[in-house]
């Protein structure tokens, strides 16, 4: 089956032999003109199946379809000055803020703490695989179809107003990232590196040297408490 997913301002054509793909994408889509087109080649479901061996969790065919076509789509959009970032995004009275933490160190557990104090003035945008767009000197931060296993996320776009990586501790604090070196090392392990073909590395290190001389970069050290998220949004927008 064919369709065309619209993310952010970048329209996918999206062809695929199972519904779940489909069915993923059901919030973003569009009868517009596709700008780009991908499809999970056979090749690159044997390289991700051979990947996922040894897990004890068995993917099915459909999952591994929908894992290509999220790849695929992760390397294409270098093209367009975009970017897929493995963090949390929410909105915070409309400002984008990106949590990035490897697995397991508690990025749902922080945005459930910034919800519970702040209500409503939060919305999670993306709970894993947001999608970073350089537009006109600025960045902001998308939806996309792949959120997460809590599936957290919505069809929505907002300016990206810093990255804040997480790191665990028994006492909160939160300080500016100040050294380009130090954003570049914590950044390499989040953004999405694409294949290298087509010049896409080229872009890829055009936009992360973009993205670390323009965006605000935060290192936030936090227990699970209520306090982390107060201390957090005083770090990033100020005290209240």
């Amino acid at each position: 089956m064919d369709f065309t997913a619209k993310i952010a301002d970048l329209t996918v054509g999206i062809s695929c032999k199972y519904r779940l793909v489909e069915s993923i994408c059901r919030e973003y889509l569009t009868e517009d003109v596709p700008m780009f087109c991908v499809r999970a080649s056979e090749e690159h479901k044997e390289k991700l199946r051979n990947y996922f061996l040894g897990f004890s969790e068995v993917f099915s065919d459909e999952y591994l379809e929908s894992a290509v076509i999220s790849e695929s789509i992760a390397d294409e959009v270098f093209n367009y000055n975009a970017a897929v970032f493995h963090a949390a995004l929410i909105s915070f009275d409309g400002r984008g803020v990106a949590f990035a933490a490897p697995s397991g160190t508690g990025k749902s557990t922080h945005i459930r703490l910034w919800r519970r104090l702040f209500g409503s003035r939060v919305e999670c945008i993306n709970g894993d695989k947001p999608l970073l767009l350089f537009r006109d000197g600025r960045f902001f931060g998308a939806g996309t179809p792949w959120c997460g296993k809590e599936n957290w996320g919505c069809n929505k776009t907002v300016p990206l107003e810093a990255i804040c990586f997480i790191e665990r501790s028994d006492t909160n604090s939160i300080r500016p990232i100040k050294d380009n070196g130090e954003k570049m090392r914590r950044m390499f392990n989040q953004l999405m590196i694409p294949e290298d073909r087509d010049g896409l590395m080229v872009k890829y290190l055009d936009f992360a040297n973009k993205l670390i001389n323009t965006v605000p970069f935060y290192l936030l050290r936090c227990n699970m408490e209520l306090e982390a998220a107060q201390t957090a949004h005083d770090g990033i927008f100020g005290m209240i």
